[in-house]
């Protein structure tokens, strides 16, 4: 921006910032219908431009827009800037560390449900419970580690996808509509999917309970005996993870897109806007 550039856009600003306060536009643009819009963030002085105060949205002119107008720039440019930071840090999402050990689970469920199929239901039935419920239990908890693992790989997609879109913005230098929408897209399948991996550990949360009673309570042959125990850990690990979240759970169930939060993260967009 040239030097009168700058000159205008600070004067156009200066009455709308208030006292300890600083602004910056952000590093790109929003074009919509052949304009291009920038928007000014505040932000406290001492606290940084991580406490942002106020937003306040020009045109390319440097005019100051109509809050009609500017209540949807406003929001364009922050559900962008969400995505980004949704990416980084979720409530929901399994750790790497979670994710290695739910990877290595899987061969010890298969070499569990091999030598469960080569026995006989009395054989099955002398380690002190039905055959049925023990087939079903680590079938269940296999089914369950499998679908965690595929929401994962849709998570490692969606984070493809948007970094793609980043380098997109970068590359034009500007936001637009199309860009929002994909934004919009990677957004509800990624807090769809936040939501189905715990959701799916939730409701099997019983039948695990019931396998690790069974395995606590019974010395399995030694054929399967660090089958039956890495089991047991990853079955022990999975209902940790959805017992400290079991009272958002529900609420979640309720709005599996997580819908009230994007309404709220508006609402709050739109009273620090200055228009």
């Amino acid at each position: 921006m040239m030097s009168t550039g700058l000159a205008r856009f600070s004067s156009v600003v200066a009455p709308y910032q208030e006292e300890g306060e600083e602004f910056k536009r952000f590093s790109y643009t929003y074009r919509k219908d052949g304009v291009e819009y920038h928007n000014v963030y505040f932000f406290d002085r001492k606290k940084g431009p991580y406490k942002v105060t106020g937003f306040l949205v020009v045109d390319g002119e440097y005019e100051v827009v109509s809050r009609e107008k500017a209540i949807e720039i406003n929001e364009g440019f922050n559900l962008y800037n969400d995505l980004y930071r949704r990416f980084q840090a979720e409530w929901g999402d399994v750790v790497q560390q979670d994710m290695r050990k739910y990877n290595g689970s899987v061969e010890h469920f298969e070499r569990l449900l091999t030598w469960l199929s080569e026995q006989s239901s009395e054989e099955i039935n002398n380690l002190g419970e039905s055959a049925e419920h023990i087939i079903s239990w680590v079938q269940e908890g296999q089914d369950t580690v499998r679908q965690v693992l595929e929401d994962q790989d849709v998570f490692l997609q969606l984070d493809l996808d948007a970094i793609a879109l980043g380098e997109r913005k970068n590359n034009q230098g500007y936001i637009d509509d199309q860009i929002l929408e994909e934004v919009k897209r990677i957004r509800r399948h990624f807090e769809y999917k936040v939501f189905h991996q715990l959701d799916i550990q939730f409701e099997t949360k019983a039948s695990r309970e019931k396998y690790i009673h069974w395995a606590d309570e019974h010395k399995p042959p030694k054929e399967i005996k660090k089958s039956v125990k890495k089991v047991k850990k990853i079955f022990k690990r999975m209902n940790k993870l959805v017992s400290k979240f079991e009272e958002r759970m529900i609420e979640r169930k309720k709005d599996p897109y997580n819908e009230e939060r994007h309404h709220h993260l508006v609402q709050q967009w739109t009273a620090k806007l200055r228009n």
